[in-house]
């Protein structure tokens, strides 16, 4: 009976370990990620930095990048105007909120329609 309650104690601070263990894994395996997304956010600072004021242009592999960057911005504006097409709206060129392409004002801030985009 002693043995068997030995055996059963260490089995169960085994257990205990390993979940310790564990959480400490999953806790570390996030922190990681986190810096990866931090790293990832920073890249793409850096990116936008560079695009914005065309810099590297000359660099191959940037002005290839530059061009499928402005390829698929032009493919987000179509498929933009696409969804207030359907959506029936404008998008206020004041404060950038939808509103009723039939409206004369926008419903948000009540800039009036000739002043705003499509």
């Amino acid at each position: 009976m002693k043995r068997w309650k030995h055996a059963l104690d260490k089995m169960k601070h085994s257990v205990i370990r390993r979940s310790k263990d564990m959480n400490e894994i999953s806790h570390l395996n996030v922190e990681i990620a986190d810096y990866h997304r931090d790293i990832n956010d920073i890249l793409i600072e850096i990116g936008e930095y560079v695009l914005d004021n065309d810099l590297l242009i000359d660099d191959e592999n940037i002005a290839e990048w530059f061009s499928q960057i402005v390829l698929l911005r032009e493919k987000i504006e179509v498929k933009r105007e696409k969804l207030l097409e359907i959506k029936n709206v404008s998008i206020c060129s004041r404060c950038g909120a939808e509103y009723p392409r039939d409206s004369k004002v926008c419903t948000k801030c009540g800039n009036e329609m000739g002043n705003s985009t499509k």
